[in-house]
């Protein structure tokens, strides 16, 4: 059994280690309810709080969102300095999930892929220090041989449930016209992760890991491609609707008709000021819920 004490000694919770699974398919049937979020950056506190408010978790940090799946949409890593906290309790509700019918989709975004490949740029200092009195190098912490680095090497970048496509930064038209589909995008990521740059290395290899991948994209949230290249994208992965993080909004919005959903908001100033806010969705009804379990609508923006 294994222990992970929380900021500040507000607690704990544990778990067993366990076989990782394979790599999942990257379709899924569409539940009764969805709660999504992205870019939480190591802030656990308000994590866990977005949590327990909406309903997945109990005060004990157990999993109570019954056959619901909770989707976080990439960038747990870096920046602020609860990120393990993060990661282990997202372990923990995965395998709970599965033995209640629910599901827990960790979808890789850049920060993620950028620790896995000893891009250490963001890395909160804490972990800095730890590593250098430790001995243990941070991108070591999450290599293919350790517990937490072989979880996450098997993780989507892409993943479609229902009708909507969650990917942490977006689909751009350059990603679309290689004609793969989410299964093989995550495939490839998986077999590229550990492999260095080189001039030999194939193009679609640099487009996946790099701005226009889905990754880093943020044509969509910036709004640079028109209405009907979104409509080839969503089609070509049989969607409706695309939810994407990675690009900071003032309040989880709705782009181009409701066909884009950015839920990436500041979380570390929102919770400083008592405040966090996640995605939920259900019966395709998309709204915002917040620390007291009220729901509001999206914000809707003009293109």
């Amino acid at each position: 059994m294994i222990t992970c004490l929380l900021p500040d000694r507000s607690g704990s919770f544990s778990f067993r280690l366990r076989d990782v699974a394979e790599a999942g398919p990257a379709e899924f049937e569409m539940p009764e309810k969805i709660l999504a979020i992205s870019d939480i950056e190591g802030n656990f506190g308000g994590f866990s709080s977005i949590l327990r408010s909406s309903g997945v978790i109990d005060s004990s940090f157990n999993w109570s969102f019954g056959n619901g799946h909770l989707v976080l949409v990439g960038d747990f890593f870096d920046r602020g300095s609860f990120v393990t906290e993060c990661l282990w309790l997202i372990y923990k509700l995965e395998q709970e999930a599965e033995t209640a019918g629910g599901k827990v989709h960790f979808i890789l975004g850049n920060h993620e892929v950028m620790v896995m490949r000893n891009d250490l740029r963001y890395v909160h200092e804490k972990y800095k220090r730890i590593a250098g009195l430790s001995g243990f190098e941070y991108n070591r912490w999450f290599s293919p041989d350790t517990e937490l680095g072989s979880w996450l090497r098997k993780k989507n970048c892409i993943t479609k449930i229902g009708s909507t496509v969650f990917v942490h930064g977006g689909i751009s038209p350059e990603l679309l016209a290689t004609g793969l589909s989410a299964q093989e995008i995550n495939d490839r990521l998986r077999d590229i992760i550990d492999k260095p740059f080189s001039e030999q290395s194939p193009a679609i290899d640099s487009l996946i890991l790099r701005s226009n991948g889905p990754l880093w994209y943020r044509g969509i949230a910036k709004r640079e491609i028109n209405s009907e290249e979104l409509d080839r994208i969503l089609k070509h992965y049989s969607a409706d609707r695309m939810t994407i993080g990675h690009t900071i909004f003032e309040n989880m919005s709705e782009l181009y008709g409701g066909r884009v959903t950015a839920i990436d908001v500041d979380h570390a100033e929102n919770f400083a000021n008592g405040k966090m806010y996640a995605l939920m969705i259900s019966e395709n009804v998309f709204k915002v819920i917040d620390l007291l379990g009220n729901t509001t609508e999206l914000q809707k923006l003009q293109d």
